[in-house]
């Protein structure tokens, strides 16, 4: 893992490797990974992407240099031994989990990172690798959260009291087994509460973004021609009014982007899994899915110092997150709001206009 101490970074001559110099930086920024590192990222093959620490200083332990106070960018890409098959998703961007000069985040689970921990750390030849960041769950005191996880729930629908109550015994009892060093955020009747209070907190209620998605169903289920697609979003501005659903919600931004974007490139409409009539449960998979990041915008928002970041195996919703790149958000009472930048990676050609 990069942690915020010295790093060696050499430095090598292509003609000559003989006259290669090392540099020692630290108290250095590690810029979150982007859209391209991410795409490509292949769960079977070690990970490799491109790295940007920003701030830098140079240690007394460089080569062919003092030391001084003067911030330096440093740029190299990273070869790893280990494969990844979890996206740690945070402002600006993801990172493989542990890969971040970030002190001590809190990792906020959804339900699939979640049986992946399990799973790693109870099959031998379960199809892992013998290196896969998700091991760094396993560092002693990794702070954990939840929430995610209990929200989404076990039956494809909004938990009841009930049901909160036995998954949280469940998946505490899973993870205890195989984390031991953890640290839980929050625990106990602590948790439960603040999981029913999420349920109903009108910021990331999904009961009238499922009626919403109901009554677009249907334009979801095939891509929608170039010619028609102006007044198919004109129809879905309509029923998100409707049902009040706001325009710059991750579901509304979602449906868009599943509509403009192009087939083989759109992350979007996987979410959705949206190739035949509309149903229920997948519906309220996909919404849960997208309220996690709600709920990772709105502990970015509010709880900065927590450095929290939320952790998931889909790399559709990965997808999803980064090429949104939402800059300063911000909650106002029950308003979360953040500035969004409608790039051609999930809007391509899209004229706002139609929406606004």
């Amino acid at each position: 893992m990069l942690k915020n101490s010295s790093l060696r970074v050499s430095l090598v001559d292509e003609n000559d490797n003989s006259r290669s110099k090392n540099v020692w930086l630290k108290d250095y920024e590690v810029r979150p990974f982007g859209y391209h590192d991410l795409k490509k990222n292949n769960k079977k093959i070690p990970f490799s992407g491109a790295v940007t620490l920003n701030h830098a200083i140079l240690d007394d332990s460089a080569d062919f240099t003092t030391a001084s106070d003067v911030r330096h960018t440093a740029q190299f890409t990273l070869k790893s031994n280990s494969t990844n098959s979890s996206y740690a998703l945070m402002y600006g961007g993801w990172f493989p989990p542990g890969f971040t000069s970030m002190e001590n985040p809190i990792y906020l689970l959804d339900t699939c990172t979640y049986n992946d921990i399990r799973h790693y750390c109870k099959s031998g030849d379960g199809g892992w690798a013998d290196l896969d960041y998700v091991e760094n769950f396993l560092e002693p005191e990794c702070n954990i959260n939840i929430l995610p996880v209990l929200l989404e729930g076990n039956n494809r629908r909004i938990p009841d009291d009930f049901e909160i109550l036995q998954h949280y015994k469940e998946v505490m009892k899973h993870l205890h087994s195989v984390l031991p060093n953890a640290r839980f955020h929050p625990t106990g009747y602590q948790a439960i509460l603040a999981v029913k209070n999420f349920i109903n907190e009108p910021a990331i209620d999904i009961r009238k973004e499922s009626l919403f998605l109901k009554d677009i169903w249907h334009h979801l289920r095939s891509p929608v021609a170039k010619k028609r697609l102006p007044s198919v979003l004109k129809e879905i501005r309509f029923y998100a009014d409707l049902h009040q659903v706001g325009s710059a919600s991750l579901t509304f931004l979602a449906v868009l982007s599943a509509l403009s974007c192009g087939q083989s490139n759109n992350p979007a409409r996987k979410i959705f899994k949206a190739g035949g009539e509309f149903d229920a449960e997948e519906a309220y998979n996909a919404l849960s899915d997208l309220r996690s990041l709600k709920i990772l915008c709105i502990a970015i928002a509010g709880l900065p110092a927590e450095n929290p970041v939320f952790c998931t195996s889909d790399k559709n919703l990965a997808l999803f997150w980064v090429g949104l790149d939402l800059k300063n958000i911000r909650t106002d009472g029950n308003k979360l709001s953040y500035d969004i930048t409608f790039s051609d990676i999930l809007f391509p050609g899209l004229d706002i206009s139609i929406i606004k």
